[in-house]
């Protein structure tokens, strides 16, 4: 029994640390983003034929110095959390150090040069590594080091989005299916921890800051479940729109610095044309409730922006595709209240379609329908819509069910382990 408790304590302490140290780091990555963001913008917008020379030639660098971090850190690539999955099932062993370096770098190049990815999938990585670090360093069991490393990487998903149950979750429902306390405790003292640490060094605010003024009324619920279903189509395009551009791309391995460089080039085209669907999307996603655009906007929003983010992860860059997912769904769920307006439901507000947007498209891409809610609800800072939201996953959930398309984070997951050899380095 003493035995017992002094392993419970241990495990405490342990996740204490790694949430700030995982946090950090993930909080680092962050700001990072944010910063390039501000920068990326007036780089990618061509003034004169110099600048496009300049931006050229930059580019070119930047295609160079990612693909040298991806043969440096192999486990680098693509979002990171099959690798951290793959890591707590031993199938994979990532570096640390180079494997967080090359994270983090590459990460910002692609950010500033505009690629769709986003922030969750590497700060979970960065997150996950740097636990694994930390039980190196303190000469962990082999158990206690994959308990620490599923903390780390909810550490990494509290910091990326304020979302510390949604951190939590996430170890539970995506990575160890699970709910047994060695788990849990752990991955919520993190994931709690990394939140305060955003809190404290980026403000106390919710991912988004619009808010839901009006709810939707039972007598409109049919629109939920319409959303849900048109959302669990659209994630299921999703995914098979990805998994054929990877096998697309997988052709041009050998050429890996020119197809960085061709995708590159592809967002510094669509700096001119559609700019709104570089980048990550957080501020796109604020814009659509801030400056409602026409149905035929936002129908060129989502398309471009799922052809885009498929296009920017499929080259194997580091970055993850949550938050460009979020976009989709989101766009998703303003083009179904523009039908509505049309039809006879005047006074449906849009704001509560794009959050039901939101999470009926992340919910058929991940499956996950837990985690999708909850993350949602602490994003938008709007636990009053646990029923709509609830609906719209459930019905997303059964959609992509049916049409029997594989979660995303499976499918990279069968990938990772088809790909030789499985390790950086011997760990």
């Amino acid at each position: 029994m003493k035995r017992n408790q002094y392993f419970h304590l241990k495990m405490i302490l342990y996740a204490v640390l790694v949430g700030l140290i995982s946090g950090l780091g993930a909080v680092f990555y962050r700001w990072l983003l944010s910063r390039i963001a501000q920068a990326s913008q007036a780089f990618l917008t061509v003034s004169s034929w110099k600048h496009l020379i300049i931006a050229l030639i930059v580019m070119f660098v930047g295609a160079i110095i990612v693909n040298r971090l991806l043969k440096w850190a192999p486990l680098s690539g693509g979002s990171g959390i099959p690798q951290i999955k793959a890591e707590l099932t031993d199938k994979v062993k990532a570096n640390p150090w180079p494997t967080v370096t090359s994270k983090i770098v590459g990460g910002a190049i692609n950010n500033f040069f505009g690629l769709s990815l986003g922030r969750e999938g590497p700060s979970i990585q960065i997150g996950g590594t740097l636990a694994k670090w930390l039980s190196r360093f303190f000469k962990m069991s082999d158990d206690e080091k994959k308990f620490m490393m599923a903390a780390g990487a909810s550490a990494g998903l509290s910091a990326a989005f304020n979302a510390p149950i949604a951190g939590t979750l996430f170890s539970v429902e995506e990575m160890y299916h699970s709910f047994s306390p060695f788990i849990l405790v752990p991955a919520f003292i993190s994931s709690i921890i990394a939140n305060m640490l955003s809190y404290y060094i980026l403000g106390v605010a919710p991912t988004f800051s619009f808010a839901v003024e009006m709810s939707i009324s039972l007598n409109h619920y049919y629109w939920i479940i319409l959303v849900g279903i048109v959302g669990g189509l659209v994630g299921c395009l999703f995914n098979v729109t990805l998994d054929y551009n990877q096998w697309l791309f997988k052709r041009f391995d050998r050429y890996k610095t020119w197809l960085f460089f061709a995708v590159f080039c592809v967002s510094l085209l669509l700096t001119s044309y559609l700019p709104e669907i570089q980048g990550g999307g957080h501020d796109l996603i604020e814009s659509l409730v801030l400056n409602p655009q026409s149905f035929k906007i936002i129908l060129v929003i989502l398309v471009g922006k799922l052809l885009f983010t498929t296009m920017s992860f499929s080259t194997g860059a580091q970055g993850g595709i949550f938050l460009p997912v979020l976009v989709i769904g989101a766009a998703t769920g303003v083009l179904i209240h523009h039908i509505a307006l049309q039809i006879l439901t005047p006074d449906l507000a849009m704001v509560n379609f794009l959050i039901l947007g939101m999470v009926s498209v992340l919910c058929a891409v991940v499956r996950a329908p837990f985690l999708s809610i909850l993350l949602i609800s602490e994003m938008t800072s709007n636990p009053s819509s646990l029923m709509p939201l609830a609906i719209a996953a459930i019905t997303s959930y059964i959609v992509s069910e049916v049409l029997r398309v594989e979660p995303v984070y499976e499918m990279l997951y069968d990938k990772l382990l088809a790909k030789q050899p499985q390790t950086d380095v011997t760990d």
